[in-house]
């Protein structure tokens, strides 16, 4: 965080400062990404607005590149509370600190893959920025 929230904030402000030069049928939702980039759910708004990444229907949004950063951020609060959460719960089943993690990581990337796979039939736009699909 230290090496990308810097230059995020910077790229966020300015194209804050910029949105006005944009069209003004494209404010509202490139406002919306924008506090949503802000605050790294940028992944979400873009799956929420159905938006697809590679789609030439609707213009790209100037902060359309965060949903990556989006969610690895999501990732560094999400895990550690994650193996937190598998080691308290393995104390109580009596599971060694080592297979706790082993089962807790192979349930995620089973519920992950399998989430994957019937979300990318579905809503193919969506699957594409939800964390759960990249777990």
């Amino acid at each position: 965080m230290k090496r990308l929230l810097p230059a995020a904030t910077l790229v966020i402000i300015v194209v804050a400062c910029a949105t006005p030069l944009l069209p003004e049928t494209r404010w509202d939702e490139t406002s919306l990404q924008i506090a949503a980039s802000a605050i790294f759910i940028e992944n979400w708004a873009l799956a929420w607005l159905a938006t697809d990444y590679l789609g030439s229907q609707n213009p790209p949004s100037p902060v359309q590149h965060f949903w990556s950063l989006s969610v690895e951020e999501q990732f560094y609060f999400l895990w550690p509370i994650t193996i937190l959460a598998a080691i308290a719960i393995g104390r109580r089943l009596h599971w060694s600190p080592r297979f706790t993690i082993i089962a807790a990581l192979g349930a995620i990337f089973v519920a992950s893959f399998t989430c994957s796979l019937l979300l990318t039939e579905a809503e193919p736009a969506s699957a594409l920025f939800v964390m759960l699909t990249r777990l």
